[in-house]
């Protein structure tokens, strides 16, 4: 008889940084099952972003065929669109079990707003503030428990620093409590929980120690909060490890990994210089910029500086706005007749101003692949520069979509995805005056916590650790892609694993005689099928670059 599977989701947990907090005593439960079972890295999809490598997961596919590329994208009119579960083209593993009378409970994986009808509870996770609505629990009758446990779906981190770290804290502990009660309500067969708190906190804290900028003693102060959270996470691990029996298995995994980073690179900025991006009133904005110096003057600069931090950060803010500015890829201030492509992404989602797709296009579909390769030329061109003045790369690689999706045909997909080198991160941003600059944090005692200044980053290296009966008690074991999940999740549990699922199921890290006595089972998914039919005729209607 097939155990139960527990998956465990760290977002933006790395293996390097686990292993650095199991050494120090951080995670004696995670560090337990490591030991015990096998871990190694777990490889993101592009875009590396939330999104996208969750869903990559949990369905078994390529962000090209389940169609969430992200938190958001731009459409054909320029007009930002935000991605939801209505979006999803693949049935997650969630969806699949309950079709052969599996129960699953699944709290808080990003963008499953509005959630499954499913065999079971589910609370969506959504990149919002607050607490669920009944729109947000399945079924309603789960409501009043999730409500009255005061977990919010995101919590606002602004203020003073201790005051967030502790808001943040309390809600993990809440999703705890509410997964557990739901554990408890009924049998299940799949748990999944995701926690986005690590990320959160990754950004800001992650690298203090060697990090430029800031005050000391607040880098001395804040330096461990990433060691903290871990542990945290490890005391709830033990929770619900409590729910769990000998049959049962553990998937503990993050969607990408984090480092510490040196160097950022303004891409737009560069595009923006290399003629492929304009910007409307680029003169005026500039003027409006330099308005900035006026603070050195003298008396200006003493006014300013008896200002309380709060009240000079929400004045640049608004000043920034006011600049068009502070989005950093704000679609209204782009020239689009004369761009021929856009960073629009953090993660390097470079969007090609297409005619025929696009509104204002710019580029025909015979010259698009001598685009696509032109900007190529241009970033491998910058990446040499690098090698030659900085002593290392800016990438580690620059790709189109072709070349990372086996199958896409979506008009809201990427065109080019860039993978910048580990130090360095991609700033998306319109303005400033250096393409390079150093990555430096603001940290002091006093800053709020929203105004910190990232100083980590996302990689594609996230963790896995898998433990049960089914495992080898091998240690550190190979790499796995990310599509390789949801593979994992439907053999644990004794079902067939549809063949249109891109993922690989790693035999060499599950234990012979198990293999023996459960052999892998393939199925041919008529609703792919039909999707695949639908997909073709689409084609022939819009052309697929």
């Amino acid at each position: 008889m097939a155990g139960r599977v527990f998956v465990y989701g760290l977002d933006g947990v790395p293996l390097w940084f686990l292993r650095d907090a199991a050494e120090k005593g951080y995670i004696k439960n995670i560090s337990r099952l490591m030991d015990t079972g096998v871990y190694g890295i777990l490889n993101a999809i592009p875009p590396i972003n939330t999104p996208p490598n969750w869903y990559s997961a949990f369905t078994g596919v390529d962000p090209g065929v389940h169609g969430i590329i992200g938190f958001y994208t731009l459409d054909n009119q320029y007009k930002v669109k935000y991605f939801s579960a209505r979006d999803r083209k693949i049935d997650p593993v969630w969806v699949i079990v309950s079709r052969y009378g599996k129960r699953s409970i699944i709290v808080n994986v990003p963008l499953t707003y509005p959630p499954d009808n499913i065999n079971g509870y589910m609370v969506s996770g959504e990149d919002r503030y607050g607490p669920p609505t009944e729109e947000h629990v399945h079924p309603k009758s789960i409501y009043n428990l999730v409500r009255d446990s005061g977990y919010q779906i995101g919590i606002p981190l602004k203020g003073p620093i201790d005051n967030a770290l502790k808001q943040l804290y309390d809600n993990l502990s809440r999703r705890g409590e509410v997964t557990r009660s739901l554990m408890e309500r009924s049998e299940w067969d799949l748990t999944i929980v995701v926690y986005r708190e690590p990320d959160f906190i990754m950004h800001k804290f992650l690298g203090l120690d060697n990090a430029s900028g800031g005050e000391e003693s607040a880098k001395k102060k804040y330096s461990k909060v990433p060691y903290e959270i871990l542990s945290k996470l490890d005391d709830e691990l033990g929770k619900y490890m409590e729910y769990l029996d000998e049959d049962d298995h553990i998937i503990i995994m993050s969607d990408h990994g984090h480092k510490p980073k040196k160097l950022s690179f303004s891409i737009n900025l560069f595009k923006a210089r290399n003629g492929l991006l304009k910007i409307k009133y680029a003169k005026k904005r500039k003027k409006l910029i330099n308005l900035g110096t006026l603070r050195r003057i003298g008396f200006l600069r003493w006014i300013w500086y008896k200002l309380s931090y709060n009240t000079r950060y929400r004045i640049k803010s608004l000043l920034l706005k006011i600049a068009e500015l502070d989005k950093g890829i704000d679609p209204s201030v782009v020239d689009w007749s004369r761009t021929k492509a856009i960073c629009y992404m953090k993660p390097g989602a470079i969007k090609i101003n297409l005619i025929g797709r696009d509104k204002d296009g710019t580029v025909s579909i015979n010259e698009y692949d001598e685009v696509v390769a032109e900007i190529k030329r241009m970033l491998l061109g910058e990446n040499d520069r690098w090698i030659r003045e900085y002593n290392m790369p800016m990438l580690r690689g620059v790709y189109s979509v072709k070349e990372v999706y086996r199958e896409y045909d979506d008009p809201l997909y990427p065109d080019l995805f860039i993978i910048p080198h580990e130090d360095v991160v991609l700033n998306i941003q319109f303005y400033g005056d250096s393409i390079v600059n150093e990555v430096k944090t603001n940290l002091t005692l006093n800053t709020p916590f929203h105004a910190i200044r990232d100083v980590s980053d996302h990689v594609p290296e996230g963790v896995y650790i898998m433990n049960g009966p089914a495992f080898n008690r091998m240690g550190l074991g190979p790499s796995l892609n990310m599509m390789d999940i949801a593979l994992f999740i439907l053999y644990l549990l004794n079902l067939p694993i549809p063949s249109y699922m891109q993922g690989t199921l790693n035999k060499d890290i599950l234990r012979r005689d198990w293999i023996e006595g459960r052999p892998v089972r393939m199925f041919e998914s008529r609703r792919f099928k039909i999707r695949t039919r639908i997909r073709g005729i689409r084609r022939k209607f819009h052309g697929n670059i």
